[in-house]
């Protein structure tokens, strides 16, 4: 619920996208997921930094403010 409102609040400004690791664990993989759920901060192409675990939503603003 928290990245939908997210992606809400934000939209034009941020593209969040959600990926199941089953369906798709080669991408897991190359962004070294190990527990969930982690979010993980992209910009051009490179990560700029993550959370793992379960955000409060003023963490998760703050961090897609970076």
């Amino acid at each position: 619920p928290l990245l939908g409102e997210l992606a809400a609040d934000k939209a034009g400004q941020i593209a969040v996208y959600r990926v199941d690791i089953d369906a798709d664990f080669g991408l897991a993989q190359l962004f070294g997921v190990e527990s969930l759920p982690t979010i993980v901060l992209v910009k051009n192409g490179m990560e700029v930094d993550r959370i793992e675990g379960v955000p409060s939503k003023a963490k998760m603003y703050l961090f897609a403010a970076k």
